[in-house]
């Protein structure tokens, strides 16, 4: 009588896992065990995972940080410790970008102006002078490569003048400053006096 009897199965074929910063799907790790598992991970708080009988879900929470974070999950056979897979975990940093920190206007008639803007959560203006019109003036969701239009008013003075844009991430509460500057209205006379002959006095040209 011939018997024959399986090996043990144990297979995690999930080799690691990677989440955006923000707004990230729920991930699973299918476990294939003959008998039971578990698993173990470290104290992240950012970290939720759920146990089944086919495997693992994973979830993280939204990560206000200017850098990745990393984490592991260590899936194991309750029937033999040494059976073991060892799963690494990242999450991507928070991005918020702009791909201009200056803008230089004319003073008069100037063209409005665009700048994109990288985030990973909606933002807000939450500051600027009211000779500076932006548009749009918040996002509610987070988005890549969003452009925004800045426009200014004419500038009817002798004097250049400074404002600030000041954009504030709804996620992290990260702070983003766009300085804009606008050339003085110029108006010149290069003459302080003008003489004229008696008679037969000619015209004189002045320059404005």
């Amino acid at each position: 009588i011939a018997i024959i009897q399986y090996p043990y199965v144990f297979s995690v074929e999930t080799s690691e896992l990677l989440f955006d910063a923000t707004g990230a799907a729920q991930a699973t790790i299918p476990v294939f065990c003959s008998g039971t598992f578990s698993y173990s991970s470290g104290s992240d708080n950012w970290l939720t995972v759920t146990q089944s009988n086919d495997g693992l879900s994973v979830s993280v929470t939204d990560n206000p940080y200017m850098e990745d974070r990393t984490t592991s999950i260590v899936v194991y056979s309750k029937n033999n410790t040494s059976l073991m897979k060892t799963i690494p975990i990242r999450q991507k940093a928070f991005v918020f970008t702009a791909d201009a920190e200056q803008l230089h206007y004319k003073a008069i008639s100037s063209t409005s102006q665009t700048i994109t803007i990288s985030c990973s959560s909606g933002w807000d203006i939450t500051s600027h002078e009211d000779w500076i019109s932006c548009s749009p003036e918040h996002l509610e969701t987070g988005a890549f490569d969003q452009s925004m239009t800045i426009s200014v008013k004419d500038n009817n003075t002798l004097e250049e003048r400074h404002g600030t844009i000041l954009l504030k991430s709804r996620i992290g509460g990260h702070e983003k400053a766009i300085s804009v500057l606008q050339n003085p209205y110029i108006f010149t006379v290069d003459t302080d006096e003008i003489q004229f002959d008696a008679e037969n006095a000619e015209s004189v040209f002045v320059h404005v």
